[in-house]
């Protein structure tokens, strides 16, 4: 089992890689990828997981709420100016798409109730371990078993280890085993086979799972990746056709939607971008998102809604210099020169640098 599983994790490790070489959210580093500051980071996405809670105690926000959630949590707390002070350092530029600790983000996602029916799941597989010890405490196998399950268990105050298919499946292949071991060995053998076949359906389930979605999320990235060669080589259109074709070989993740509508819009076709935006904003809703969707509002000459949309991603994250500049030249269309020289000294840039472009569809928006 450890074997298969660190294979397998060595592959979900590339894989990541992957997504990160050709995500198209702009500006926008992941928590993961931060070097120290590691307690930091982790008190404030804990802060951001007790509001959540308080806005959803009882059923929670549902799967992935604190990944939906997150923006608009981050957006409230950096009003308080002592945030802002205390956590710019970790979270300008980041966007956090987990809680770092299980059991709180169980809490966030399902609420107090998913919360006790999950610590239940624990302790049947406990009871279930406990009462094998009981009649035969030699069996190594069961004890190792058990001691791997613990080990996640502890590691998922700290990580989102369940959220991870991966050890997330090792997990509760481990926590079967730990609850069927207690079934009797005789007198009532059928309550053992009957945990036994559950346990089998439940795992050819999960396996079937697998093997119909993971062929189909590595076949969205390598069109993914197929479209940035493309670009490279300056063919625009195939470019935007193996991004679209991503998209709809796995249209349940942002990257394929983001991807297209960053190419459409270099080939200066931003109704295009708008639309594929339009369907990025089932799975995304952070500052860079926003800030594509600002890009794409303004190269189609509509301002108004491109301020709006620069304003959401800087309300999220007040630190992104070129939204600032962004924000900037819109404003400077608009003829409102203070806006945009406020704007300016925002982003750290000499007032008066950008906002004397005459016309608006000269412009170049930062991305």
């Amino acid at each position: 089992v450890w074997f298969v599983f660190t294979a397998a994790r060595g592959s979900g490790s590339i894989s990541r890689e992957i997504v990160r070489g050709f995500h198209a959210d702009p500006g926008v580093a992941s928590f993961e990828s931060t070097k120290g500051r590691s307690s930091l980071q982790r008190m404030f996405l804990l802060e951001s997981a007790a509001r959540m809670v308080r806005e959803r105690p009882v059923l929670g926000g549902g799967p992935g709420a604190y990944e939906r959630l997150y923006p608009g949590v981050q957006a409230a707390l950096v009003k308080n100016s002592r945030v802002r002070a205390e956590y710019a350092p970790i979270i300008a530029g980041r966007v956090a798409n987990h809680a770092h600790n299980e059991y709180v983000e169980t809490v966030v996602e399902g609420g107090l109730i998913g919360f006790a029916a999950f610590l239940l799941l624990i302790a049947a597989a406990a009871r279930g371990f406990f009462s094998f010890g009981a009649r035969k405490s030699g069996d190594a196998l069961l004890f190792g078993i058990a001691g791997g399950w613990t080990a996640l268990l502890v590691q998922a105050l700290f990580e989102f280890t369940f959220h991870d298919p991966l050890s997330g499946m090792l997990f509760y292949l481990l926590m079967g085993l730990c609850a069927t071991a207690g079934a009797p060995e005789a007198g009532d053998a059928r309550a053992g086979n009957r945990a036994a076949a559950l346990l089998r359906f439940v795992t050819a389930a999960a396996l079937a799972v697998l093997l119909v979605t993971a062929p189909l999320q590595w076949l969205s990235m390598l069109g993914v990746v197929r479209a940035n060669r493309l670009a490279a080589v300056g063919d625009a259109a195939g470019a935007v056709s193996s991004a679209e074709t991503a998209a709809s070989v796995y249209p349940f993740h942002a990257a394929p939607y983001l991807k297209a509508a960053e190419l459409r819009l270099r080939a200066g076709d931003p109704e295009g971008a708008i639309r594929n935006l339009g369907t990025a904003s089932r799975y995304t809703n952070g500052p860079g998102f926003y800030d594509a969707l600002g890009r794409a509002y303004a190269a189609a000459g509509k301002p108004d809604e491109a301020a709006q949309y620069f304003e959401s991603a800087l309300a999220i994250d007040p630190w992104k210099s070129e939204v600032w500049r962004n924000l900037a030249q819109v404003f400077a269309w608009h003829g409102r020169e203070a806006e945009a020289a406020r704007a300016l000294k925002n982003a750290a840039v000499e007032p008066g640098s950008n906002v004397d472009i005459p016309k608006f569809s000269q412009y170049r928006l930062h991305r």
